[in-house]
């Protein structure tokens, strides 16, 4: 598998800090179809919800180049 492995990119896409955008060519054809949908399903999982951090803290969203900026408000 060329570039990040499979752990890795599992890893970034639940913690909202990848979307599929961000592969390159080489990671997305190195994907089976099983774990193609996977990451699609974490990526639309972490955009429907809601907008709280683990610690039930209400945080700002913000995507640029695909990473996600998170401020929080107190």
């Amino acid at each position: 598998m060329s570039g990040r492995p499979f752990r890795e990119l599992r890893r970034l896409f639940r913690d909202g800090r990848l979307s599929w955008s961000d592969l390159d060519p080489g990671e997305r054809a190195a994907l089976t179809p099983y774990q193609r949908q996977q990451l699609l399903d974490w990526e639309n999982d972490v955009l429907e919800r809601g907008d709280q951090d683990l610690h039930r803290s209400t945080s700002v969203r913000t995507r640029s180049g695909g990473l996600p900026t998170l401020g929080r408000w107190n």
